[in-house]
Protein backbone atom coordinates (compact mmCIF):
# COMPACT_ATOMS: atom_id res chain seq x y z
CA UNK A 1 0.00 0.00 0.00
CA UNK A 2 1.42 3.60 -0.71
CA UNK A 3 0.54 6.41 1.63
CA UNK A 4 0.47 10.03 -0.24
CA UNK A 5 2.18 12.71 2.04
CA UNK A 6 1.15 15.34 0.76
CA UNK A 7 0.40 16.00 -3.36
CA UNK A 8 1.82 19.43 -4.71
CA UNK A 9 0.31 20.56 -7.93
CA UNK A 10 2.03 23.74 -9.94
CA UNK A 11 -0.65 25.03 -12.50
CA UNK A 12 0.22 27.57 -15.16
CA UNK A 13 -3.46 30.04 -15.76
CA UNK A 14 -3.78 32.04 -18.34
CA UNK A 15 -7.34 33.03 -16.56
CA UNK A 16 -7.44 33.32 -12.93
CA UNK A 17 -11.66 33.80 -12.76
CA UNK A 18 -12.56 30.37 -12.67
CA UNK A 19 -10.33 29.33 -9.89
CA UNK A 20 -13.51 27.79 -7.53
CA UNK A 21 -14.65 25.46 -11.03
CA UNK A 22 -11.03 24.48 -10.47
CA UNK A 23 -11.18 23.59 -6.83
CA UNK A 24 -14.33 21.81 -7.19
CA UNK A 25 -12.95 19.59 -9.84
CA UNK A 26 -10.05 18.63 -8.07
CA UNK A 27 -12.00 17.73 -5.09
CA UNK A 28 -14.23 15.61 -7.72
CA UNK A 29 -11.10 13.62 -9.41
CA UNK A 30 -9.46 13.21 -5.43
CA UNK A 31 -13.00 11.30 -4.76
CA UNK A 32 -12.51 9.05 -7.38
CA UNK A 33 -9.26 8.28 -5.75
CA UNK A 34 -10.78 7.19 -2.20
CA UNK A 35 -12.37 4.08 -3.07
CA UNK A 36 -8.90 2.34 -4.12
CA UNK A 37 -6.73 0.04 -3.02
CA UNK A 38 -4.48 2.46 -2.05
CA UNK A 39 -7.15 4.95 -0.12
CA UNK A 40 -6.81 7.96 -2.30
CA UNK A 41 -5.64 11.28 -0.87
CA UNK A 42 -7.12 13.94 1.19
CA UNK A 43 -8.00 17.61 -0.03
CA UNK A 44 -6.20 18.68 3.02
CA UNK A 45 -2.85 16.94 1.60
CA UNK A 46 -2.94 18.82 -1.40
CA UNK A 47 -0.76 21.93 -2.40
CA UNK A 48 -2.23 23.59 -5.78
CA UNK A 49 0.64 26.45 -6.90
CA UNK A 50 -1.13 28.72 -9.52
CA UNK A 51 1.38 30.70 -11.67
CA UNK A 52 0.76 33.45 -14.51
CA UNK A 53 1.15 31.64 -17.62
CA UNK A 54 2.53 34.60 -20.16
CA UNK A 55 5.53 35.44 -17.16
CA UNK A 56 5.59 32.55 -15.02
CA UNK A 57 5.18 34.31 -12.19
CA UNK A 58 3.47 32.94 -8.81
CA UNK A 59 0.37 34.03 -8.07
CA UNK A 60 -0.56 32.36 -4.99
CA UNK A 61 -1.78 28.85 -3.61
CA UNK A 62 -5.33 27.30 -4.73
CA UNK A 63 -7.78 28.07 -1.58
CA UNK A 64 -9.60 25.10 0.08
CA UNK A 65 -12.44 27.03 1.69
CA UNK A 66 -16.09 26.68 0.47
CA UNK A 67 -16.69 30.35 0.17
CA UNK A 68 -13.94 33.39 -0.43
CA UNK A 69 -13.52 35.17 1.96
CA UNK A 70 -14.57 32.56 4.49
CA UNK A 71 -16.14 34.14 7.91
CA UNK A 72 -14.31 33.63 10.44
CA UNK A 73 -10.96 32.01 8.69
CA UNK A 74 -7.88 34.03 9.65
CA UNK A 75 -6.17 32.79 6.92
CA UNK A 76 -8.17 34.91 5.24
CA UNK A 77 -7.35 38.19 6.92
CA UNK A 78 -3.65 37.96 4.93
CA UNK A 79 -3.17 41.07 2.91
CA UNK A 80 -4.23 40.17 -0.88
CA UNK A 81 -6.03 37.09 -0.06
CA UNK A 82 -9.47 36.97 -1.07
CA UNK A 83 -8.47 39.75 -3.78
CA UNK A 84 -9.04 37.42 -6.71
CA UNK A 85 -11.34 34.34 -5.33
CA UNK A 86 -9.89 31.15 -4.20
CA UNK A 87 -6.86 32.48 -4.78
CA UNK A 88 -4.69 32.22 -1.71
CA UNK A 89 -2.05 34.10 -0.05
CA UNK A 90 0.08 33.51 2.87
CA UNK A 91 1.59 35.50 5.26
CA UNK A 92 5.29 35.58 5.38
CA UNK A 93 5.56 32.76 2.65
CA UNK A 94 7.70 33.17 -0.42
CA UNK A 95 7.87 31.10 -3.04
CA UNK A 96 11.23 29.22 -3.91
CA UNK A 97 11.61 27.99 -7.05
CA UNK A 98 14.53 25.98 -6.44
CA UNK A 99 11.92 23.91 -3.99
CA UNK A 100 10.09 22.77 -7.85
CA UNK A 101 13.56 21.63 -9.13
CA UNK A 102 14.79 19.38 -6.47
CA UNK A 103 11.54 17.53 -5.65
CA UNK A 104 10.57 14.62 -8.02
CA UNK A 105 8.18 15.46 -10.35
CA UNK A 106 5.77 14.30 -13.27
CA UNK A 107 4.78 16.85 -16.21
CA UNK A 108 0.59 16.02 -16.69
CA UNK A 109 0.39 18.51 -19.28
CA UNK A 110 2.54 20.16 -21.52
CA UNK A 111 1.38 23.42 -22.61
CA UNK A 112 3.36 24.26 -25.12
CA UNK A 113 3.35 21.01 -26.84
CA UNK A 114 -0.59 20.88 -26.26
CA UNK A 115 -0.35 17.32 -25.38
CA UNK A 116 -1.27 15.22 -22.43
CA UNK A 117 2.12 13.26 -21.19
CA UNK A 118 1.81 9.70 -20.38
CA UNK A 119 2.36 8.40 -16.77
CA UNK A 120 4.73 6.96 -15.80
CA UNK A 121 4.20 3.30 -13.94
CA UNK A 122 4.73 4.48 -10.45
CA UNK A 123 6.09 1.32 -8.39
CA UNK A 124 4.26 1.18 -5.13
CA UNK A 125 5.77 -1.76 -3.41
Amino acid sequence: MYDCIRLDLAIWLSDFSQLKNLKNEMARGLALTQDTDDGGVAHHLVEVYLFEAASGEYRGKLCGFGKCPEKGKRECDVPGCGKQPFLRQIQGYRFDPAWFAIVPKVVLFDRAGNFLVRLPKIDTN
